[in-house]
């Protein structure tokens, strides 16, 4: 047979015309083939390409229903990453219901080397994929994908790492962008071991501890290695074996160590080497430190003047970190415990500084307690940072990275082993944390975000939520009370950390305001706004008064000693702390209210916790508990409170959720017979709620000093002669002597004064603090001074001399007053409200000696209106717990139903939330109706879009705004009807309603509140009657008798107004959808030209010109504003030709000197080079001017000035024997120009330009300014005397 060889250099599939009839260098049909377009012998030849294959993961070959919810394309290693789920999100909104367990997620990679290979990076339900929240942000950075999808927050995952274990990725925390952020502060007290009663503050550094009893000497006298001394302060204190002997009168004494035999008893004591006594000697004695380490290696002065604060922070596998814990407080313990002992007191007032005012914690065992006892395998933490913070810097510094190797090794040698011990040495810290970290208090990362990009390997989000919304205000009060101490008495609280012991020198500062808030954060940092109490009653618990939210602290008020034992004595006093007391939120059934509504994120419910119990097994042997433990299950953490009748369990209700649990575990509870079980039920997971609080106090009382004084004079001194100072100013004025640093803390105002001017008044206010007493003999002492709270004005300030109270004014008792009153120093004179000071007598006796007094600077109040961090802090669920189980089960905690149902169909009267038949009514935590309770309809709203939300009104059948619903009671309890007609609104938010019912106790008027949220149900739209449009049409144009929009309605029930039936309704028809008698659609994606106003009021066909003669259909579809549709298809018949012009101009712009017509031939053709590109055929033209040849397509005659300008339409028709061109959009399309009888080898002018849009039978060209042809384009023939310009119109 013939061997019958092709090429198809035309590179055109012809499926139109007959086999018979295609043209050389076409071809019928192909698959998986191109044409070669080489320069070589092969030129048109056949060469086989890749095409497309369906490949199946066969892994997910069992799981029916699953599909794919994103994608994304990694072209640069040729991997497809995968998102798959089976599970589809019912719940109103679509992103409520959290994946179950059963639930299928997937994230794959899919490489195409070879046959193409599926990885499975992640799987599990708790990556709470839904078919109905797609996943269209994904991006990839390195090794890391980020993908969110507007129902979880943003995550990422290291592809790589997954790679090698698809079971690295677990849980949440793991893959969230924004990283777990810590919640417990650093401790000071041995949490490792379970004794909270222990501080972890000590100075290893010091052999022995500050002087603790006084005494003197009584026998024997002479050389002795024994001493008899009399009992101190009439206690049976012993001196410690060991102790060190302290002596000022004796240094032979001094430093004595106390031997153990023989044995030391309450009057005497042995000690080493022979020492000389002498009745009288003073003897102190100072025990051994039992902390002290003789080989510790630490820095012991180098924390001594620094207020130190300690926090630490998480680094995780990808390099990040998390936010910084809460700081603690600072760790200062100040030597000697901050007593004066021996002649402390006279240094001073001499020295104007409390020497021994310095930190003598140099070494701190920092305990921190962890999420989990493995937080290396639950959050992939890979080091945990030490931060470290003094008071007077702003600058954050580390002290020490400990890898997780070294952290989990701590934590399993702990007896508890979810804390991390770091023992800190008084060392330097290593660096600075960048300042954009000090400032860092929460990762930017959105609540939930539709949309992601990068740049410069940063991502971007869009269209996000960037925060949750906080509860107006909590039911808290505040007052203040001794910090809290352990109790002689009972068991010690577990939970309990006892701030006498942790921060055993730290106290409320007095004489201020506080205003306590509460900050509450998501497990990842998120934190609310300051939350504020709503509490406007004060209410006295245990003798401490709670107020609202601010508070003032006064001066304490303390007796004067009346004996060495009297328990009131200051030395005894812990300090003050802030105390709250917390209730319910008004209206609601805990602290913290924990179910989501109005854009509140609810509290923190962990996948896997129990939701509910049902008792299976009620057992033996039990008692009314509280917070009971639980074991069985798939889960921990479970607590529950139970109630008991003869032993068995009749009332069960859960404490603490757990995590970890399947639906219908049986769970044992603890203690009793050990045999009562119960059936698990979970709660709906909400991993980002509120998760933790943490309190804030706002304090601008800030800086101030202390003025240690050698005494305050109450009056006036004793004068020498007669007294030149006014009379009856006993309690009314005071003097005190201004050396050294006091100066300068009690300043003169040196303004507007005169230039002989030596008394000066000072604008610094005082308050007395510590005051010294009238002399007894030579003895006199300091007391606490017991205050109004009001301030000492300072009326003069001037030397002794200048105040006639020089030593030569004075008498000999009145000079005594003074300290160092013979080198003339400033004396202050206050202005007093009460006594205070000792006063002066003509007697040395009983006249002012110098003693230390103390007094406070009114306090600067700060600028900065700010709320500072405490260490006060926890999870929400345990305050929640706490209250609750303070508070008891007296009200009513939810009602018997939640749910509310509602569509638009609904008339008026018609039940949305109970009925008569089947009431709702306020039931207790163990499911019971509270009686007593009368129920009324707070508020209606809607919610907004972007937050926030509005009151919420139906429409009655007149379209007139009325009340949307009313409350029916029925017997105990009540149900809810509709008063007006709804319809969806166009914003999806404004169909989610919100209802307040208040449960009120009609005894006590008390009440709670319940809110409902829902969403209105939407019913199909539809078009009623339709229009008859003219058809067939001969022009483009409006089509007649085509508007649907007359009798199109919503879902809205029939009874409301034809208005509200109508509104926001939307007409459109879809692409590529018009289809022609043979069902095939336009194939350039133009619907054959139709379209529809968005109004339905008009049926278009809009060209450019008509399509061909055929019937058309075209579905119109009708939207509601909530998106469901209904289509109606309308038949249309056409009658005309189509034809799609472009024009060429051509312009004679000669100055010169020609005067003849000059011939003109244009080729044009497209595809390349005019060499190897395709001309544009069916060509014809017509031309003005005087055209030589008028049906030769390319010839024209361009006439000389002044005519000047010829114009040549090229017409592009669909001929009944041809085909119609057809330009490629975004192909080269070539112009050619020749003059004939000049040269038609080499042209005038080529030119090729870029089609934007491409010709078409139904496409003009169409070119953007930059592609006209104009002269400067044209090489100039100076021969023939003229330019040309050629523009593409």
């Amino acid at each position: 047979m013939p061997d019958i060889q092709n090429n198809f250099v035309q590179s055109k599939m012809n499926q139109d015309l007959d086999d018979r009839l295609i043209p050389p260098g076409q071809y019928r049909s192909a698959q998986n083939v191109a044409i070669s377009r080489s320069q070589g012998e092969d030129v048109g030849a056949l060469e086989n390409i890749e095409g497309n294959n369906i490949i199946a993961n066969s892994d997910l070959a069992s799981i029916s229903h699953l599909d794919v919810i994103g994608y994304f394309v990694d072209t640069s290693q040729n991997n497809v990453y995968l998102f798959y789920t089976d599970y589809i999100d019912t719940s109103t909104g679509v992103i409520s219901n959290f994946a179950p367990s059963t639930a299928n997620c997937f994230i794959y990679r899919f490489n195409n080397e070879g046959n193409g290979t599926f990885t499975k990076l992640v799987e599990g339900s708790f990556l709470n994929f839904s078919k109905n929240s797609p996943i269209y942000g994904i991006s990839m950075i390195e090794d890391l994908l980020f993908f969110t999808d507007y129902r979880n927050q943003p995550r990422k995952i290291n592809v790589t790492t997954a790679t090698g274990d698809n079971t690295y990725y677990q849980n949440e925390d793991q893959i969230s962008v924004a990283k777990f952020a810590p919640v417990n502060p650093v401790r000071f007290v041995d949490m490792a071991y379970n004794n909270k009663l222990k501080s972890t503050i000590s100075n290893p550094s010091q052999e022995f501890l500050p002087i603790n009893m006084s005494s003197t000497v009584v026998a024997p006298v002479g050389s002795v290695t024994t001493a008899t001394f009399t009992a101190i302060n009439g206690t049976t204190y012993v001196p410690t074996v060991g102790s060190k002997i302290i002596s000022q009168s004796n240094a032979n004494l001094n430093g004595k160590i106390v031997l153990a035999s023989p044995a030391p008893t309450s009057t005497t004591v042995a000690f080493t080497g022979a020492v000389t006594l002498v009745a009288a000697d003073d003897i102190s004695f100072a025990q051994p430190n039992p902390d002290y380490d003789s080989s510790w290696s630490g820095d012991p002065d180098y924390v001594k003047d620094r207020f130190i604060r300690f926090s630490y922070r998480f680094k995780f596998d990808d390099g990040e970190y998390s936010i910084m814990a809460p700081f603690s407080q600072s760790c200062f313990v100040p030597k000697q415990s901050g007593y004066f002992i021996l002649n402390d007191d006279e240094q001073t007032y001499r020295s104007t500084v409390v020497s021994f005012m310095e930190n003598n914690a140099t070494q701190v065992d920092l305990n921190i307690e962890m999420p989990y006892a493995n937080i290396e395998t639950n959050l992939k933490v890979t080091e945990v940072e030490i931060l470290y913070k003094e008071s007077d810097q702003v600058a954050i510094k580390s002290v020490e990275s400990i890898p997780i190797t070294a952290v989990n090794t701590n934590m399993q040698a702990n007896a508890n082993s979810s804390v991390f011990t770091y023992k800190y040495l008084s060392t330097k810290p290593y660096k600075v944390l960048p300042e954009d970290q000090t400032t860092r208090v929460y990762d930017k990362v959105p609540v939930r975000a539709f949309s992601q990009e990068t740049s410069s390997n940063r991502i971007i989000y869009g269209n996000f939520i960037d925060k949750h919304s906080s509860p107006d205000s909590l039911t808290y009060g505040l007052g203040f009370a001794n910090k809290e101490k352990p109790p002689t008495v009972g068991a010690l609280n577990p939970n309990n950390i006892y701030s006498q012991i942790e921060y055993p020198n730290h106290t409320l500062k007095q004489n201020r305001n506080y205003q306590l808030g509460v900050v509450l954060a998501d497990r990842y940092g998120r934190s609310s706004t300051t939350i504020l109490s709503s509490k406007d009653v004060a209410t006295e618990v245990g003798s401490i008064q709670y107020g609202n939210s601010t508070i003032y602290v006064p001066y304490t008020s303390w007796p004067s000693p009346s004996s060495t034992t009297n328990t009131n004595e200051m030395y005894k006093w812990p300090g003050y702390s802030l105390s709250v007391l917390f209730n319910n939120k008004d209206g609601f059934t805990s602290a913290i209210p924990t179910l989501p509504s109005n854009g509140y994120p609810g509290t923190y419910v962990p996948i896997g916790a129990v939701g509910a119990l049902t008792i299976a097994l009620g057992g033996s042997g039990y008692s009314d508990a509280n917070n009971v433990a639980t074991t069985g299950g798939t889960g921990s953490g479970l607590t529950v409170d139970i109630t008991v009748t003869t032993g068995a369990i009749t009332g069960i209700e859960i404490a603490k959720m757990g995590q970890g649990y399947t639906d219908g575990d049986t769970i044992t509870v603890t203690g009793g017979g050990g045999n009562a079980t119960a059936t698990i039920t979970l709660a709906e997971p909400n991993l980002l709620g509120w998760y933790s609080y943490k309190f804030v106090v706002r304090q601008t009382e800030q800086d101030y000093y202390n003025v240690y004084a050698p005494g305050i004079l109450n009056g006036y001194p004793d004068f020498s002669g007669t007294s030149p100072y006014p009379t009856n100013e006993l309690n009314n004025t005071a003097q005190i002597v201004l050396i050294n640093d006091n100066i300068n803390k009690v300043p003169r105002d040196l303004s507007e004064v005169g230039p002989e001017q030596r008394q000066f008044r000072s604008s610094v206010q005082l308050f007395g603090i510590v005051e010294n007493t009238q002399p007894i003999g030579s003895s006199t002492s300091s007391v606490q001074y017991n205050f109004n709270s009001k301030s000492f004005t300072v009326n003069s300030i001037a030397t002794a001399s200048d105040l006639n109270m020089a030593l030569s004014d004075l008498s000999a008792s009145g000079a005594q007053n003074f300290y160092q009153l013979d080198t003339n120093p400033l004396i202050a004179r206050m202005s007093t409200s009460q006594a205070i000071g000792a006063v002066s007598t003509n007697t040395a006796a009983t006249s002012m000696l110098p003693q230390l007094a103390v007094l406070e600077t009114e306090a600067v109040e700060s600028a900065l209106d700010i709320y500072w961090e405490t260490t006060t802090t926890g999870l929400v669920e345990d305050l929640n717990l706490e209250v609750k189980q303070a508070s008891g089960n007296t009200t009513p905690v939810a009602l018997s139903s939640t749910t509310v149902v509602q569509n638009e169909n609904m008339g008026i009267n018609a039940d949305v939330f109970g009925t008569n038949a089947s009431p709702i009514n306020a039931i207790n935590s163990a499911g019971v109706p509270v009686a007593n309770q009368s129920f009324s309809i707070i508020s209606v709203t809607k919610d907004l879009f972007g937050g926030g939300t509005a009151s919420l009104l139906a429409k009655d059948a007149s379209n007139n705004n009325v009340t949307p619903f009313v409350r029916l009671t029925s017997g105990t309890g009540f149900h809810i009807q509709t008063n007006g007609f709804f319809d969806i609104a166009l914003l999806a938010a404004e169909n989610n309603f919100n209802l307040t019912v208040r449960a009120t106790d009609t005894i006590t008027s008390t009440f709670v509140d319940f809110t409902l949220n829902w969403t209105l149900g939407n019913t199909l739209p539809s078009f009623g009657t339709t229009p008859t449009p003219t058809s067939p049409i001969t022009t483009t144009g409006a089509i007649a008798n085509s508007d649907y929009s007359v009798n199109a309605v919503n879902g809205t029930n029939s009874g409301a107004s034809l208005a509200q039936r109508q509104e926001d309704l939307t007409f459109s028809i879809a692409a590529d959808t018009v289809k022609n008698s043979s069902l095939a659609i336009d194939a350039s994606g133009n619907n054959y030209g139709f379209s529809i106003n968005s109004t339905g009021t008009s049926l278009s066909q809009n060209g450019p010109s008509l399509p061909p003669n055929d019937t058309y259909t075209i579905p119109i579809i009708l939207r509601d504003a909530g998106g469901l549709t209904a289509t109606h298809n309308q038949n249309i018949q056409v009658t005309a030709g189509l034809i799609t012009t472009f024009s060429l101009n051509l312009s004679n712009q000669t100055g010169g000197t020609y005067t003849g017509a000059l011939d003109f031939e244009v080729d044009i053709t497209y595809g390349g080079s005019p060499a190897t590109s395709t001309p544009v055929t069916n060509l014809k033209a017509n031309t003005t001017g005087s055209p030589s040849n008028s049906s030769d397509a390319k010839f024209a005659t361009l006439d000389p000035p002044p005519v000047g300008t010829n114009t040549l339409t090229f017409d592009i028709t669909r001929q009944s024997s041809g085909l119609p061109v057809s330009v490629p959009a975004g192909t080269l399309l070539s112009i050619e120009v020749y003059a004939r009888g000049v040269s038609l080898a080499s042209p005038i002018l080529s030119k090729i330009v870029n089609v934007g849009t491409g010709i078409s039978t139904t496409t003009p060209i169409s070119l953007s300014p930059s592609n006209n042809i104009t002269g400067a384009d044209l090489t100039t023939n100076t021969s023939l005397g003229f330019d040309v310009n050629i523009e593409l119109l």
